[in-house]
Parts: structure tokens; sequence; C-alpha cells
């Protein structure tokens, strides 16, 4: 039996009520309706309640990683981690899935990654600035500075991916244009 890993902390965070977390947790639900012939283990965040679409699967199935309380706090979250990554073994899971990139890449294990798209680098001079002054001028640069940083390193995860696969064939473009063509799937 095949076993596969899930990284479902994208439903614990802010992104539970976004396309992400409800993407995702559509998939878990259909996922397990064939979980006769497949093992899913699913990765969460030891310290966030455990998300609705999992609260039925039996608790070995489930993996808890730790967490940076202070990358989830409101300041901080655009410029640190909310999550450390996952690292699963191959005496755990055969492949991993990561709906989000942002929360790391195993180099473990074989690895299925999802590109969602680039619309915060395509579209960064449509960004809106309000004009400020002195010291207020000086912390938003350094923040947006910090914030550019962050997203580059979101980016090179996809480095440590097996396959990769793009939401659209918009997304796949860009991704073949501005990340890195030799990782595009069809």
């Amino acid at each position: 039996m095949l076993r596969f890993g899930i990284d479902a902390r994208p439903l614990q965070g802010e992104t539970q009520f976004r396309g992400i977390g409800i993407a995702l947790g559509h998939l878990i639900e259909s996922l397990e309706k064939h979980s006769e012939h497949y093992r899913f283990i699913y990765f969460v965040d030891d310290k966030l309640p455990l998300p609705n679409v999992l609260r039925h699967i039996d608790t070995t199935r489930i993996s808890t990683t730790k967490s940076s309380s202070l990358g989830r706090k409101k300041y901080f979250r655009s410029v640190l981690k909310s999550f450390s990554p996952v690292s699963p073994s191959k005496k755990d899971v055969d492949a991993f899935f990561q709906y989000d990139a942002s929360l790391g890449v195993p180099s473990s294990v074989q690895s299925v990654v999802v590109f969602h798209d680039l619309i915060p680098l395509l579209f960064r001079e449509n960004e809106k600035h309000k004009a400020r002054h002195g010291s207020h001028k000086v912390k938003d640069q350094v923040a947006n500075e910090l914030y550019w940083r962050k997203f580059k390193s979101d980016l090179r995860q996809y480095k440590n991916a097996s396959k990769i696969i793009a939401i659209s064939e918009a997304s796949k473009q860009d991704f073949i244009k501005h990340v890195d063509p030799a990782k595009a799937e069809n």
C-alpha cells in the first residue's frame, strides 16, 4: 500500500478560509474515499486545533509538527515563516504532497507541490503605497524589503519538489517564464 504524506497545515491558519484551504479540504475529503487503496498521513501543527476535515481520521494517521508562534503574530507573519518545514522520513511515507510551498518542501522524500501564481511578483509595481514621511517611510521600506526576501525564499522551495502541478495553464506559463522552466509539468 502506497503511503502519502499530506501537509494539512493550510487548514489550520488563515488560509483555511481562502482558496488554498478550501481546495485542500475538498481534496482531502475526496482522497479519503480511496483510503482503502492508499494510506494518507496528515501533518498538522501541534499548537493549533485539528482541522474539521481530519476530526474523523484515525489518530495514527495524523503526525504533529512544531510551529513558530511568533511567525503567526500580526506584525511578523509577513516576514517570518509561520510554520517549520515538515521532514517526513522514507520509512513513514513514500511521497509527500504540499499544497502551499511557503510551508516548505521536504527533500527527504519524493514530493508533489502545487504552484498557485506569481501575482505578488507580476503586479508588484501596481501596489498601492501610502505617502509616508520620516520613520514611517523607513519602516515601510524595511517591511517591504523583508516581505520580498520571504517571497523569494518561498519560491526557492520549488527546487526541492519532484513534481510541480500548476493550478492553471497561465500559472504554468508564469512558472516557466519567471521561476524554473525545467520543473514545469503538464
